[in-house]
């Protein structure tokens, strides 16, 4: 294959092209749009956020509203949250705990 032809490789969503110029799956619970260039293109797809222990996308927590990528969840009007974190900065939360406001009904 020629590195022109390589350079037009358009890989589907869910995939990335990868150092050999092959579209690669993203780890199992990540996707990418379509034509993603390298891995770090994986990301969280809207209504789940990154549990950054487990390496993994999970279901966006009730209450809360998660944009999908790299985003920290946001909580809905009337709650408040805090985030669990794995290691010594808010970047690499595992959780968020949330609960409801209480002069809001």
């Amino acid at each position: 294959e020629s590195d022109v032809a390589a350079k037009c490789v358009v890989c589907e969503a869910g995939s990335f092209r990868n150092e050999n110029k092959e579209c690669e799956r993203c780890p199992e619970t990540y996707t990418t749009t379509v034509g993603a260039r390298t891995r770090e293109a994986c990301r969280c797809p809207q209504g789940k956020y990154e549990n950054k222990k487990e390496r993994r996308c999970e279901d966006c927590q009730p209450n809360a509203i998660c944009m999908g990528g790299n985003d920290i969840p946001l909580v809905e009007d009337g709650y408040f949250a805090e985030l669990r974190p794995v290691g010594a900065t808010m970047e690499t939360f595992e959780r968020l705990e949330i609960w409801k406001c209480p002069f809001k009904d």
